[in-house]
Parts: C-alpha cells; structure tokens; sequence
C-alpha cells in the first residue's frame, strides 16, 4: 500500500501544436513561433508514470504590431518643478496585445529628451532599467527594476522638448523583430504664469493643463465655485480636490469663487 497523489509529482508540460508555440517540457515557458493558436496541457505525473491530473489552456499568438498600434501617454503640458509618467501603451483594438504581453516580448527600451536643461527624463532621476542590450526578457527570471515600457519626466525650465524613445518587439536576430520610434512634444510652463497688477490673482494657463497645488483645502470653511460662460458647451476649467487647477480642451475665461460654506462666518 501506499503511495498516491500526495508524493513526488512532476508537472510535465506539452503543446499540441509545436508550429505555433513550444514549451520547455518542466518549465511553462513558451515560445512563440507563429501567429495561430494552439493548446497547450499540463499534467501532474507520479514517479509510477500514473496521470494524476491533467489540463489545457489555449494559447493565440499574436502578430508584432505596426507603429500606428503604439502609443506614447504622456501629457502635452508640464509644470516647472513637477514630475510625471510617459507610458507606451498598445492599442488592445488594433494589436491584440495588452501590457503584459507587451513587456515580455518588447525589449531595448531607450529614452531620449532633445533639450535635457529644459525637460529631465528616466536615467537623468536614477531610474533603473532591465534589458538595456538588445535582448529578450528572460523566461521565468523576475524583473526587480522597471522594464523599459515606462519612465518619469520633471519639468527642468521653461520652454519646449520633444521626448523620444526607440524599443524592440520580438526576437533579436529574427526577421520578425521590428523597431518602434515613438515622440511628443511637451511644455513645461511657469508654475503658475500670474498677471502682476490685477485686483485679483489671474493666472494663464494653456489647455489640458494640471497645476501643482495653488488653492487652500486644509479650511473646510470654504467652496470653491467656477464661474464661466453659460453657453459654453463644457467646463473651462475645474478644482480637484488637492487644490489643483485643471484647465480643459476649451481656450476661455473662467474665475474662480471661494465662497463660505452655510453656517461658516463669511
């Protein structure tokens, strides 16, 4: 007697069509080899050879993406002083990929800003990088520093950059492999551009635009209101609740109104 499901199982993993994907046999690393897709079984085997269980995913590979079906998010304004993120993202509509599928076949990511004194990028703030060669994530092997599809930005002086990157998609040395070029032209703005002069505060700020915060929120005694043009078809601007300004697609006047709430002293 003896014996059973408890001891000494093996996990032995197969695909059922090596045209389309391979797998290492004691290890769920795959590779993929054509667009299509397949199954692929893991089975939970005993040293008597005995299938104790058995199950099947199925797996679709993908065509590498054209350069229309990238993206880079990242805003168009920036504050001088503040930082923010630029991302390359896929477009799941037109490429089928998501960010997962993007960070374990893209690679070689490189960032660039044109003028670096105006606009401070990635390595320039001690952002670390894996796969700096042209190489392929590693299967199995965890990622402890950002894989490249990512990097900060902070607003070094007032006036124009243009943030570039290149990555890698695909095996290196294949045909399949293609290069991406991706780029934006960003402003970093004066923290908060004023009128000197004005019987109130006035500030310009340019379209989808976020200040750092400008208002104060710690006095609950107080509601901020927006006044603007009746007949505009959408806000001019807005408070968030950190006491930024976000200003819209809209070019507009609008004010802002602090006003008591009821119950408060005015």
């Amino acid at each position: 007697g003896g014996g059973g499901a408890g001891e000494r199982l093996v996990f032995v993993w197969t695909t059922l069509d090596a045209g389309v994907v391979t797998v290492k046999e004691n290890m769920p690393c795959l590779t993929a080899l054509a667009p299509g897709k397949t199954s692929v079984r893991a089975e939970a085997v005993g040293v008597d050879g005995h299938v104790y269980g058995r199950d099947d995913i199925v797996v679709e590979v993908i065509g590498l993406p054209d350069a229309g079906g990238m993206t880079l998010a990242v805003q168009k304004h920036i504050a001088l002083g503040q930082e923010m993120s630029a991302t390359i993202q896929p477009a799941p509509a037109l490429t089928g990929m998501d960010a997962v599928a993007m960070a374990q076949i893209c690679h070689s990511y490189k960032w660039l800003v044109d003028v670096p004194t105006v606009l401070g990028v990635g390595a320039a703030l001690g952002q670390q990088f894996a796969n700096p060669k042209l190489t392929m994530p590693v299967c199995g092997q965890a990622m402890n520093v950002n894989p490249g599809f990512t990097t900060r930005l902070v607003g070094r002086k007032v006036g124009v950059a243009t943030i570039k990157v290149t990555m890698h998609c695909g095996d290196p040395g294949t045909r399949s492999m293609k290069k991406y070029h991706l780029s934006q032209k960003i402003q970093v703005v004066d923290t908060i551009p004023t009128l000197i002069g004005s019987v109130c505060p006035t500030w310009l700020l340019p379209p989808n635009y976020t200040s750092v915060p400008v208002l104060p929120i710690d006095n609950e005694a107080a509601i901020y209101r927006i006044m603007q043009d009746p007949t505009a078809m959408e806000p001019v601007l807005m408070v968030d609740e950190y006491g930024q300004i976000i200003t819209g697609a809209l070019e507009d006047v609008a004010c802002v109104r602090a006003a008591p709430r009821p119950g408060t002293p005015a």
